[in-house]
């Protein structure tokens, strides 16, 4: 009687199948590991950004707000400065903040048919009486939250020199690869004429 090698016998299969399977495990493992990494290196560059600007460079360091989940645009402003900064908040939840000669509240529109958001925001104004050579001011904050669908337009006369800074935070994970949108950004210096804010 004779016998058919020509067919794998059980044995054989069983340790092919698992082979494969261990092969198949530890790709996967390193293509996570090496996925992952990637992933903690971007979101490590995209964490956070500090802009210092001034009017004239505002619309150009404006621009870089939307590029991190953290964003501080700082700069110190003279009387008659106007400034004008639109975004678009595109699903995430944020908390903003406008301190100093930026502090105002800002203005919230539906950008878009489907648009729905829901917020909260709070102003606070604090008198510091002079003292010695620094003459009284008054300066401003404005805080709050915001999440959804919305624009956010600030638009403020600088009313005496001084610093002022807006800043946002991301609190929520956003639908978007980029939740925060400069729609419309520009400074005109006191003096000069005022032109539309460029889209």
């Amino acid at each position: 009687m004779s016998t058919d090698n020509t067919k794998p016998n059980g044995t054989t299969r069983i340790i092919a199948l698992s082979v494969m399977a261990v092969v198949l495990v530890a790709g996967l493992g390193l293509f996570n590991l090496a996925n992952r990494d990637t992933k903690s290196s971007t979101a490590d560059t995209k964490s956070a950004a500090a802009v210092a600007t001034s009017c004239s460079g505002f619309e150009a360091d404006a621009r870089k707000l939307g590029k991190a989940d953290t964003a501080a645009l700082t700069g110190t402003f003279a009387p008659g400065d106007r400034v004008h900064l639109a975004i678009d908040i595109n699903g995430a939840a944020y908390s903003w903040e406008l301190t100093g000669v930026l502090g105002a509240e800002p203005k919230l529109t539906r950008p878009y048919w489907f648009s729905w958001y829901t917020y909260d925001m709070d102003r606070k104004t604090t008198f510091t009486p002079a003292s010695g050579s620094t003459p009284e001011s008054w300066s401003t904050t404005a805080h709050g939250k915001i999440s959804g669908f919305a624009r956010m337009e600030v638009d403020i006369d600088v009313t005496a020199a001084g610093d002022g800074a807006i800043t946002f935070s991301r609190t929520g994970s956003a639908p978007l690869p980029t939740s925060l949108r400069v729609v419309s950004a520009s400074c005109s210096a006191s003096g000069t004429k005022s032109l539309p804010p460029m889209m």
